[in-house]
C-alpha cells in the first residue's frame, strides 16, 4: 500500500505509456520490456499527470481508490517509477528523432541471375552514409562470392550487417564462426531451407544465428508482423512518432538490380546497372512513404504496439489506400488477440 499520498507517482522518463483500442502498454525504452495495462490506468497516468496520489483519488471521487493504489504500488514494485514532491524535476524524454545520412539502412537481394557489381554499389550506400546492410540470398551462394561480397564492407563506414542464406552442408558452426572472425560487422545470419530449426546467439560476436526449416525463394516472403520483431527501443520508438518504421531512410536493390524503396515494392526508380543510388534518392517520389507513420495507418493506429512495431507498405489490405493496415498482421487491436499464422517471416 502506498504510504506516501502526498507525494507523486511519476514513470521514469524512459517508460512510456502507449493507449491502445483495448488495452495499453508501458514500453521500456532502457531496460527493453514492456508491460500491458488497462485503459483506465494510461488515462490515470496521463491525464492526472503531476497530480499528487491524495489528488488523483480527488479526481476520481474516491470511488477508485483501492484500484489506484494497487495499480500504483504495482507499477513501484516492479520498478517503472516511484513517487515524488517535485515531479516538475523530472522531464519527460524528448522523443525526436534525427539523423544527418541520408540513407540509414538497405537492402540487397540475390537472386540466380543476380549480376550486382557489389564494389560499386557498396562504394554508393557509403557515399550515402548508410550503416546497416542486409544481404537476402535466394539461391546458393559460393563461399568464394559470399566472401569476395563482404570484403569490400571491411573498410565501409557499415555498422551491421545481417545475412540471408540458402542452406548448404558448407554452412555450419565452425564455418559461421571462421565467417564472423573475418567479417565482425555481421550481427546476424539467417539460414534458410534447412533441414533443420535452430538458433543460437555467438556472445561474443553479438551475432544471433538462425537455422530454419522455412524455404525462401523470393522477397515475397517479406512483410509478415510478428510479436517476434518487436524492438523496444529508444532509436525505433521515437522514429516511430514521425515516420515509417521500415521504409524511411531505406534504399533497395532487387534481385534484377532495380532500385527500390523495398524489393516486394512494384515501383522502381531506375536500374543499378545504369542508375545511381545519389540519382534514384534525389527523385521526388522515392520519399514519399518515409512520413507514413503508425498514427496515420488504419488499425495501427489504434494500436498498443505501433511504436515497437515494423511497417509494412507493400503488402497492404487495399492497394488503393497507402494507409491501410498491413496485410500481413493478425493482431486485432479491438479485441487484443492474434490470429494463427503459421507462415515466419524474415
Amino acid at each position: 500500500m502506498i504510504q506516501k499520498n502526498s507525494g507523486c507517482f511519476k514513470l521514469y522518463a524512459n517508460c512510456i505509456p502507449v493507449r491502445g483500442a483495448r488495452r495499453s502498454t508501458v514500453c521500456d525504452l532502457q531496460k527493453n520490456r514492456l508491460r500491458f495495462i488497462p485503459n483506465l490506468l494510461y488515462s490515470v497516468i496521463t491525464e492526472q499527470k503531476n497530480r499528487t496520489v491524495e489528488e488523483v483519488k480527488k479526481a476520481y471521487k474516491h470511488r477508485y481508490d483501492n484500484g489506484i493504489d494497487a495499480f500504483f504500488d504495482m507499477l513501484l514494485k516492479e520498478d517503472w517509477g516511484f513517487i515524488t514532491d517535485t515531479p516538475e524535476s523530472f522531464p519527460d524524454l524528448d522523443l525526436a528523432w534525427e539523423s544527418p545520412l541520408r540513407i540509414t539502412n538497405a537492402i540487397i537481394d540475390i537472386g540466380v541471375s543476380s549480376k550486382h557489381n557489389m564494389k560499386s554499389i557498396l562504394s554508393q550506400l557509403d557515399e550515402l552514409g548508410c550503416q546497416a546492410l542486409q544481404i537476402r540470398a535466394y539461391c546458393l551462394v559460393p563461399d568464394r562470392t559470399l566472401d569476395d561480397f563482404l570484403s569490400h564492407t571491411l573498410y565501409s563506414r557499415l555498422k551491421s550487417i545481417e545475412l540471408l542464406l540458402q542452406y548448404t552442408e558448407r554452412i555450419n558452426e565452425s564455418s559461421i564462426e571462421k565467417l564472423i572472425s573475418t567479417h565482425k560487422r555481421i550481427h546476424g545470419i539467417i539460414v534458410h531451407s534447412s533441414p533443420f530449426d535452430k538458433s543460437y546467439k555467438l556472445e561474443e560476436a553479438w551475432c544471433m544465428v538462425t537455422f530454419s526449416k522455412q524455404t525462401i525463394d523470393s522477397c515475397e516472403s517479406c512483410g509478415h508482423i510478428s510479436q517476434q520483431y518487436f524492438a523496444i527501443n529508444t532509436p525505433l520508438f521515437t522514429e516511430a512518432q514521425k515516420f515509417n518504421t521500415c521504409l524511411n531512410r531505406k534504399i533497395s536493390i532487387d534481385v534484377d538490380g532495380n532500385i527500390k524503396n523495398c524489393p516486394s515494392m512494384e515501383k522502381s526508380f531506375g536500374n543499378i546497372k545504369d542508375t545511381s543510388l545519389v540519382s534514384a534518392l534525389a527523385k521526388r517520389e522515392f520519399k514519399e512513404l518515409w512520413e507514413i507513420n503508425k498514427d496515420q495507418i488504419e488499425v495501427c493506429k489504434d494500436c498498443e504496439f505501433r511504436y515497437i512495431c515494423t511497417d509494412c507498405r507493400a503488402y497492404i489490405t487495399d492497394d488503393k489506400n497507402k494507409y491501410s493496415k498491413p496485410s500481413k498482421c493478425s493482431y486485432d487491436p479491438y479485441t487484443a488477440t492474434w490470429a494463427d499464422i503459421t507462415q515466419k517471416s524474415f
